[in-house]
Order: C-alpha cells, then structure tokens, then sequence
C-alpha cells in the first residue's frame, strides 16, 4: 500500500506538470501574438509606401501559393480583410487606422498572456515553497 508521502509527492509531480504545461501553452501564445504584430508592422510599412508602389509590377497572389503577375494602377483604396469573412474598400489611412487598432487589439492579447504566465509562475512558487515547508516538517 502507497503511503501519504508517496502519494503527496505524486500530486506535487502532477501540478507541477500542470503548472509546466500551462506555462509553454502561455509561451506558444505569446510567441505567436507577437509574430502577429511584427506581420501588420511590416503591413503597416507597406502601406506606408503605398504611393511608391503606383505603376509598379508586382505579383499579386491567388491563394495556396499562385500568383500573377499585376501592374498597380491605383493605391487609393486597399481591399482590407476585417474578419468573419468580409472585406472592405479603404483609402491608405483607413487601413493605417484599421492596423493600428488590430495592432492596439493584439498588445491587449500580449498583456493578458503575460499576467496568466505570472500568474502561473506565482503558482509554481507556492507550490514549491509550500511543499519545501512541508518536506522540512
């Protein structure tokens, strides 16, 4: 028969492993949030440069990989995806407004992973000073 120490320690283990798992669950969050900025700053830079780009050739994609090449006649509106499927005409500052809000959404995101990462980190220091305590008893 299993006595309580061995017991007590299986659970220690096991919220340990809990705690862990949530921690990199959190860290593959963050990670991703940020890619996520760093993708509409790029957007943002383009967008910036959009008069540049009047008259120029570029290759417009078609999804999964399939482009054709396009001469841009016109960079007074962008077509902007804003979710659940639709789409939008936006003139240059518009969209620059639209990226700054999802940029502004995405910081939001970022905070609340970072208080849930502390918030487990606070809980895998109690665990481990309460089971030291208990183990010096």
């Amino acid at each position: 028969m299993e006595d309580k120490a061995d017991y007590d320690e299986a659970s220690l283990n096991y919220m340990r492993q809990v705690y862990q798992e949530r921690y990199e669950e959190l860290s593959r969050s963050l990670d991703l949030e940020v890619k996520k900025i760093e993708s509409y700053n790029k957007v943002l830079e383009s967008v910036n440069k959009l008069d540049e780009l009047k008259d120029k050739n570029t290759l417009s994609s078609f999804g999964q990989g399939f482009y054709i090449k396009s001469k841009i006649e016109s960079t007074e509106n962008l077509i902007v995806y804003v979710g659940g499927g639709y789409y939008v005409e936006k003139n240059g500052e518009d969209t620059k407004t639209f990226i700054n809000l999802m940029i502004n959404k995405e910081r939001g995101i970022i905070s609340n992973i970072i208080k849930a990462k502390d918030e487990v980190e606070e809980g895998l220091i109690k665990l481990e000073y309460g089971s030291l305590e208990s183990y010096n008893r």
